[in-house]
């Protein structure tokens, strides 16, 4: 007898390319193009300042200065979350950190390394 979620790891990934990704606002009557909020596009992938992204049930960010991390956490991750809703674990929720591990890994400066 299986235990536990069947797809649990498909699911939240799913919900969180939902509450993460792109958010369409609803259909544009003149060109009936979906349009979406302003400020709501995917907070997936590389913007130059902040990088964001998840592997199986954690996400993860980085910045390259410290105001650029604090303003995407302020304008960008936490509302979004918000909306979600997207609850966060407080033994698994780390801000401002110089290198994270995970997976066997630490991620820092200086790229990936073995732990």
């Amino acid at each position: 007898m299986g235990q536990g979620l069947t797809g649990g790891t498909h699911t939240y990934s799913w919900f969180r390319d939902l509450v993460f990704g792109a958010i369409p606002s609803g259909t544009d009557s003149s060109s009936g193009e979906e349009v979406f909020l302003e400020g709501a596009d995917s907070l997936i992938g590389d913007s130059g300042q902040v990088a964001f992204d998840g592997m199986i049930d954690d996400s993860y960010g980085s910045a390259t200065t410290f105001d650029a991390m604090y303003h995407f956490l302020h304008k960008q991750f936490f509302p979004r979350r918000a909306w979600g809703p997207m609850y966060l674990k407080d033994s698994k929720s780390f801000f401002f950190c110089h290198s994270l591990d995970f997976v066997g890994l630490q991620a820092g400066q200086n790229g990936l390394r073995p732990l």
